[in-house]
This record gives structure tokens, sequence and C-alpha cells, in this order.
């Protein structure tokens, strides 16, 4: 029987590799020829074989038939066969005691159901003889600081030992992310493309890039999230450590088409619900390859700051205006300096210059370079700011006078490094490093930020990440999401509708709050009712075939008197009967008419990948036109669900706009956590719960339920 090996240690030796095996090497293929370049020039120090049935010499070296007949150890094989041959291959690493392999060969999950058959085949083996394998339908792995360049594009440089671990799915934009960490001076610490996944998925290299010590900022391109839950627990670890987590997520777009009874359903969308989960984590989400790389770079180089006020320093007016604008999209914030700051830049600048932030220190920059560390320093002792951020360009060249250069790097190094608070600097436009700059940076330690743009999304990164990390430290153990989600639910088929009074009375047993209420049979009940209640009051059709009661002409609201209820209950019920003849009426609810009050709705759906999902935005007739929601996925806590109304946009309309009263905001997230400890109490039971509208009393008065409509699996 094989003893497992801990994933860990199992993706350890696959990308630590001392020998590799080169199965189906020959000099025919582009991808062999790629991969021994890579391998024979970049710094690879280890033994390297190639295997092949048929050739005994291929790139000047002996080839050997099987993996068996070599005669020393093979820690890792590299197998680019026919897909035909790869399950004989990886028969043939068993036997020899290969443990760690990477599958170029295609041809598997990816290709059509027969390919899924045969990865099936070839999962089935790797777990039976725990074998670590990276792919099928992948082009490989980096590690930098070894090196191990196990990789079929050409790569062209060496990178650049660092402390920035990548995890992509794709294996062609790998390449691209190196060559552009290579020419931006960001330093790696490991490349893997992952492919298929068959055995070894995102989650797992995660965590492997959680527990390295030389890993400290950790990036991520992926398509999907096969276990969410182990993705969580990597994602969790590694916020406790202090090491950022930055991922690029496709598919944005809604792709599951499904039937939705409920309006949090048709809120959500795939993506809304992976963008919560990123959230929840405190993962910094990116959407392009650009920022991915140029966030990682900074966090490495720079870290975060404590707060979100930033001081900038520029030589350039324009760019003092694009800076202001693009700020104003971000948490990054702008105040004025102070007037003892400003005393101190008036002393510093030119007669013209304005001591205000941005600030340009004027064109005289050309013939004073110590303009820059003297105003950098003056506003990065300003008590009111939380961060420093210079302007300044790396040079492309030494120009006619090289050692202005040297004084310039000097300066900006040392303004950073003695700043008392967070400082970084970023240059004006994007745009690789020439070979000079790279090598004057590097010699001075200065992480230029690629441009305004680029730079300034970095900064906002780093202070979001900050803000996240402050708040999930605080956070209840008990909210960790690494439990993974609760089963999918089953088929609609095996579904079942509670009508409203079921559905509160669900909610009711759970603490969360409703509107008082009766049932009613007929309309002298439905009249005594009202009475009892108070006036005015909302009247409405229970039936479970009906769950939007309006479209039904169902509802009828500020009834005033007895005879009003009578009339409305007979013709409600008149035209239920018209629009649903076979509908099964029970009777009628008689609520309170809640005043005063601002409409939310609330809810529950199931994601088929992250599990339950709980949902709340503005309510109205315009729910689904606005999309203002906020999601999050339970278990969570108080401070979390504080967070989540935050994101609203219609936040403000809660605290009290246009003179009204502040609503109970507190009340609306206790509301929020029971409806999290609902959805996960009643497990894979619950397939949608949908509250709208969710009454917000003023502050202090609390939030009522007025409607709600709960689907569950029979």
């Amino acid at each position: 029987m094989v003893v497992s090996a801990p994933v860990g240690e199992k993706v350890r030796q696959l990308l630590t590799p001392r020998s590799i095996a080169l199965v189906g090497a020959t000099e025919n293929s582009f991808w062999s020829r790629t991969i021994i370049q890579n391998l024979s020039t970049l710094g690879f120090t280890g033994e390297i074989y190639l295997v092949h049935p048929k050739q005994k010499e291929q790139f000047g070296r002996p080839c050997y038939p099987t993996l068996s007949a070599i005669p020393g150890e093979v820690d890792h094989a590299y197998i680019m066969t026919g897909t035909q041959h790869a399950m004989s291959v990886l028969r043939d690493c068993a036997v020899k005691g290969v443990r760690g392999m990477t599958m170029l060969t295609a041809g598997f999950k990816e290709m059509d159901l027969a390919g899924a058959e045969r990865q099936a085949e070839l999962v089935a083996f790797c777990r039976e003889n725990d074998l670590a394998l990276l792919g099928p339908n992948c082009l490989g792995f980096v590690n930098a600081r070894q090196p191990v360049p196990a990789f079929a594009l050409q790569m062209g440089e060496a990178p650049l030992p660092g402390h920035v671990g990548i995890l992509l799915q794709s294996g062609a934009l790998l390449n691209h992310v190196h060559r552009l960490a290579r020419t931006r001076n960001i330093g790696l610490s490991y490349l893997v493309s992952s492919g298929n996944e068959a055995i070894l998925d995102a989650a797992d290299f995660l965590s492997f890039f959680v527990d390295d010590p030389d890993t400290k900022v950790i990036g991520a391109l992926v398509e999907g999230i096969r276990r969410p839950g182990a993705f969580a627990a990597a994602a969790e670890r590694a916020m406790a450590l202090g090491k950022p987590m930055v991922v690029l997520k496709t598919g944005r777009s809604v792709g599951a088409a499904r039937v939705a009874v409920a309006h949090t359903a048709s809120l959500t969308g795939d993506d809304g619900v992976a963008n919560a989960f990123f959230k929840q984590l405190g993962i910094i989400r990116v959407s392009t390859v650009e920022d991915l790389v140029e966030t990682c770079g900074f966090l490495q180089a720079y870290g975060w700051p404590e707060g979100s006020r930033a001081g900038v320093v520029t030589p350039s007016g324009g760019a003092c205006s694009v800076i202001s604008d693009l700020c104003a999209s971000t948490a990054i914030e702008l105040p004025d300096f102070g007037p003892e700051t400003k005393a101190k830049l008036k002393a510093i600048l030119p007669e013209f210059g304005t001591p205000q932030n941005p600030m340009d220190t004027t064109g005289v920059i050309v013939l004073d370079a110590t303009l820059i560390p003297k105003t950098a320093a003056v506003v990065s002792a300003d008590p009111d700011l939380d961060l420093l951020v210079v302007v300044q360009d790396p040079p492309r060249d030494p120009g006619p006078t090289p050692a202005r250069n040297d004084e310039r790097m000097k300066f900006l190094a040392d303004s950073l490094a003695t700043s008392p608070k967070f400082a970084c600097a970023i240059q004006t436009v994007a745009s690789e490093l020439t070979i000079y700059g790279r090598d004057l940076a590097l010699d001075y330690g200065v992480f230029f930020g690629n441009g305004l743009s680029l730079g300034i999304s970095a900064v906002d990164h780093a202070i979001r990440y900050g803000r996240s990390r402050r708040r999930i430290l605080r956070r209840d153990p008990s909210s960790s999401l690494a439990g993974g989600p609760i089963a999918r639910p089953p088929l609609m088929s095996k579904r079942k509708i509670l009508d409203e009074a079921r559905s509160k009375d669900l909610l009711r047993a759970h603490g969360i709050a409703t509107v008082r209420e009766f049932f009613a049979r007929d309309a002298e009940s439905a009249a005594r009712a009202a009475t009892e209640l108070g006036y005015p009051v909302v009247l409405k059709v229970v039936a479970a075939d009906i769950p939007h009661k309006t479209e039904a002409g169902g509802v009828a609201l500020n009834l005033r008197s007895s005879a009003e209820v009578r009339d409305a209950h007979d013709r409600l019920i008149a035209a239920v009967r018209a629009y649903k003849p076979d509908a099964a009426i029970e009777g009628v609810l008689v609520a309170e008419q809640v005043q005063g009050a601002i409409e939310m709705i609330a809810g529950v759906t199931v994601d088929e990948i992250y599990g339950p999902v709980v949902v709340c935005g503005l309510g109205g007739i315009f729910v689904e036109v606005l999309n203002d929601v906020a999601m999050r996925l339970p278990p969570y806590d108080h401070a979390e669900a504080l967070a989540m109304i935050v994101e609203l946009r219609g936040k403000a309309i809660l605290d009290g706009a246009r003179g009204g009263p502040p609503s109970d905001v507190e009340a609306l997230a206790e509301t929020l956590v029971l409806l999290g400890s609902l959805a996960r109490d009643l497990g894979d039971h619950l397939v949608e719960l949908d509250i709208n509208p969710l009454f917000v009393l003023p502050r202090g008065q609390g939030v009522k339920v007025a409607d709600a409509l709960v689907v569950v699996n029979e």
C-alpha cells in the first residue's frame, strides 16, 4: 500500500527537483527544443535526462528508451508524449519512483467526453500510486529561486529571484507574466501553470505559497475555483500571516442560466458571488494581467499603509490633475496640507510654486534635484497624512551626466527609506524599464509603480488590503469559510415553494422580526383582524403557487376601514382567480402597513460552487434595474454584515439623506447575520429565500420583514 505524503510536501518536491527527465523529447518538437534551451541556459544545475523509445540521441544528449532505464534517480518527469502514451508513461513513473510530474500532453477533459474519461483514468492511477501531477494540458512551472525553468515557451531571460509566487491556469499567459515581471524588476519565487488541474489544483499551490517562507505575496489567474473551501483556507492563512493574495478571475459575465423564483437569485450572478467570496477573504481582485503583476510587485516592495490619507509630490502640474482624477474613484484620500506643512513647503518652493496636495515641485526640479527630497520630507512629516507618494521617472539611459541619475536615485531612495510613514514611488507613464534603468533601480532598491493609472490602482489595492486585514483579524473565528460550501441543491423537480405565511414562520423561528399580521380565511375575519391591528393595513393573498402576488393582483395597500378590507378581500380573490383559475388560495394575510421606513431587499440563494449566499440591497420596484446589492457567504459576523451594508451605493439613504432620520443599520446588520445562520442551519434543504420588502425603521426601532418567499427541497 502506498503511503500518501502531505499535499504541501508533494508540491514542494514537484517544484524543487534536482533531476528532470524529459519524456518524449525530440529535436522535431518546438516544445522539446524550448524546454531544453530554458533548462540549459537559464540556470538549472541538476541532471537532465531524455527519454524516447526510438531515438538514441537528441540535442547532443543520450536518450533512454524508458524512465526505468535511467541509471540515476529521477525527481521529476516532464511528459510531452502523445495522448495515447500518457498512461504508460505514468506507469513507468510509478515503477521508477518518480513522485512529481508535469504533463504538457493535451487531449483530456478540455476536449470532449472521451477526453474526460481518459483524464478520469489518469486521476485514478495517480491517486492509487500517490503521484503528484501538474496538468495535464499545461506548459510547466518556473522555480525562480533554485532555479528550475521547467517551462515550454521561450523565456529569454531568467526571472529575477524574489518573493512573489503566481499560479496561472493558463500556460501562455505565464510567459507574459514572467516577461513583464522581469522588465519591471519584480522578483519571483515561483510561477506555475496548472492546466486541467487533474490532481493538484489552484488551492494546493496557493496553500504551498502561503507556507513557503520565500513567498511574501501571492498572485493567481484562475478561470474557476474547484474547491472553494480549500481556497478559502489558504486565503485565511495568508491573511493571518500578512501575505497579500491578488487574484485575476476571468468570467465576469453571468454564465449560469437558471429559472429564479426569488429576486435574490436573479441579482447574484456567478461573478457577483465570486466577488463576495474574495471580499470576505480580503483577497485583492484585479481585472488585467498588468494590474495583477503590478499589484504583486508593489506589495512586495512596499507592503501596505495603515490609513488612506495620501500626500503626493510630483514634478508635474499636469500629473497633479491626473492623479486627483484617478484617486476620485478609489480609497485614496487627498486632504489639503495643514497650515504648518504649507508654511514649510512655501519656504522650499520657488515663488511661483503652490503648496497644495497633490503638489507640483515645478520645473525648477530640472535644475535643483534636492526639491524632491526636501518637499517629500515635509509632506511625510505631516501628522494628518498616512502615506507619501512620490512621482519620479527612472532614467532610461546614462545621458550626458550619469552622475545626476545616481544623485536623483539616491535622493529618492533616501526619501522613501527615511519617511516616518508608508512611502512609495510611481513613474509618470506605464512602460518597461530599460536595462540601464533596471540596474540603477536595483542598485538603489527603488520600485517604481508602473505609470499613474496602474500605480494609483496599486496604492488603492494596498490601502484596501490593509483595511480588510484590520477587519478580518478582529473577526470571530467561527466566521471561517474554510469548511467549504454545503451540498448543492437537488433538481428543480424536487423543490417546494412555501407561501408567505409559512415563509415568515420560518424567519420568526430563526429570530428575524416580521410585521404584525394575522391570517384570515374570509372577508369578515379579515375585517376583524384589521380592526385589532389598527389602520391602515395591507391585505395579501396566501397561495404557494402565486409567488409574486402583485403581478396577480393579490395585494391591496393603505386600507383604512372594515368596509375597505371586505371589498379588497373579494377583489383580491377574484383577481387571483382570473390570473390563475386553479390557484390553491388558502386565505389572506392582514398586516400592519409600515410607514417612515427605508425599503430594502434581502435573501439567500444557493450557488452551485460556493454554496449559500446572503444578498441585501436597496428595494423598490427598480431593484433589478439598479442592481445595488452586496453579498456575503455565511458564516460571517456582525462586523462583516456592516461592511456589506457600507458597500451599497445607496448607503447614504440609510444614513438619512435629504434630512431623513438615520435608519437602524445595526438592526439590519443583525438581521443579515441571522439570515446567514438560517442558511447554514437549513443546509441543502434551502434553495432560495427572498425578503422583499424588508423595512428598515429609524435608528433604535429595528427592522421588519413585510413579505417573504422561501423555496426548499422536500
